[in-house]
């Protein structure tokens, strides 16, 4: 870091670029050095020291200030630069020094290298080139494995489990029961339209209120007043037309709960601003102190859902690859965090769609202490990682600045255009 630094006060750009060369670990992370922070090395206004990593913040006129931070590459395959947000860098309070005869101050700091790896977005490096990853008794611990290749391990359980699979399961409960709502509507000569969000499905009576409400008085907050009355009375309206089919707790204006005996559900009646169309919100539900059939049944479904997925996993002989920049990795027996299962027979709707249980995380995976991960670069080696117990897998990247990737967009197109001249 010391001979960088020394870089950043030299005015001999040709000596500044051979010594760059033999500092960082390839030839773009030179020519990105040298273009966004040796040309700007006249506004630097913060150097930042630790152990492994500079931080550098540059103020440059009538552009927006931006900094980087320098840090070495697995400790021994020279330094790499990236451009990062070192508000968040938890630095200790710096000198003011001056460096040349006009005395052009600049804050020297210092920090650890744990508070530069907080600002990457991760907590440990892993240096071996064979290891078995762990989160230690903590829920999550994020790994740098190989240059920006981050792994980012969640300790799993039933919890977990339950947290990918629940809404989908009291969003097929509800449907079930929005379903059977919308027979008995059409059955009454309604034409509903049906709408499902997350846990809920809005079924709406478009022009239900048409020439019905004919003396609705102009003034807003007497409209207000008349529209909660409006909505009571359908409320009680369709609490009877409800009541044909299911059984019928009306609670009051706006709500009440059914049950066909197996499943039980909230249903909320909404008159809108214009009193023409009426809509009733089909939720399921049950009390978590009753052991309710509704209950009786999300558990019976949840536990086939993580059932199924924990045999999947054990039994679990797949490869899996993928590439990210040119890191190479391959994950053996592991289980990609993308499900998708059928509801339970006795919830197909007949009416509205009959939607897939479905979970989907990006770059995420299920591993166990069977599962190895290889990670391959030109550059970095290879190394291979276990894991000692469950976690949910997410492979992404340290966190650097959307400038950062611009520039060496930058950079590489630059190249590619003078090699060919």
């Amino acid at each position: 870091m010391v001979d960088i630094a020394r870089l950043l006060f030299s005015n001999d750009r040709g000596h500044a670029v051979r010594r760059a060369k033999g500092l960082f670990i390839d030839d773009t992370h030179v020519e990105f050095f040298m273009r966004y922070v040796y040309e700007y090395r006249k506004h630097i206004t913060v150097v930042t020291f630790s152990q492994n990593y500079m931080g550098i913040s540059i103020v440059p006129p009538r552009e927006i200030p931006r900094s980087y931070i320098i840090g070495v590459n697995d400790y021994r395959d020279g330094t790499f630069i990236n451009g990062a947000d070192l508000s968040l860098l938890h630095s200790k309070n710096g000198i003011n020094d001056c460096y040349n005869r006009r005395c052009r101050r600049i804050v020297i700091a210092t920090a650890s290298d744990d508070d530069f790896r907080e600002v990457f977005g991760y907590d440990k490096d892993v240096l071996e080139q064979e290891t078995v990853l762990t989160t230690g008794g903590k829920d999550k611990v994020a790994y740098r494995i190989q240059g920006e290749v981050v792994f980012e391990l969640t300790r799993v359980d039933d919890e977990y489990f339950t947290a990918l699979f629940r809404g989908q399961v009291i969003r097929n409960i509800s449907v079930y029961m929005a379903d059977k709502v919308m027979r008995l509507l059409i059955d009454h000569g309604f034409n509903p339209d049906a709408v499902v969000d997350v846990g809920d499905v809005f079924i709406t009576i478009p022009g239900a209120l048409t020439g019905v409400i004919t003396n609705a008085p102009e003034d807003e907050s007497l409209r207000s007043a008349y529209r909660w009355v409006i909505t009571g009375s359908m409320s009680e309206l369709f609490a009877s037309i409800l009541g044909e089919y299911f059984t019928v707790r009306y609670v009051g204006p706006g709500s009440m709960y059914i049950s066909d005996g197996t499943v039980a559900a909230r249903v909320n009646v909404d008159v809108d601003g214009r009193l023409r169309d009426i809509t009733l919100r089909v939720t399921a539900w049950w009390d978590v102190t009753d052991d309710s059939p509704t209950k009786r049944l999300y558990d019976k479904m949840m536990s086939e859902l993580i059932g199924d997925v924990k045999d999947m996993l054990h039994n679990s002989e797949r490869v899996d690859e993928l590439m990210i920049g040119n890191h190479y990795i391959k994950i053996e027996r592991g289980l990609p965090v993308n499900f998708e299962y059928e509801p339970d027979s006795m919830l197909r709707p007949k009416i509205l769609e009959n939607l897939l249980i479905t979970v989907s995380g990006i770059r995420t995976f299920l591993v166990s202490p069977r599962t190895v991960v290889t990670i391959e670069h030109p550059q970095h080696g290879t190394k291979r990682l276990r894991f000692n117990d469950v976690y949910d897998l997410r492979i992404r990247t340290t966190m650097v600045s959307d400038r950062h990737i611009e520039g060496m967009n930058a950079v590489a197109l630059k190249r590619i255009i003078n090699n060919r001249k």
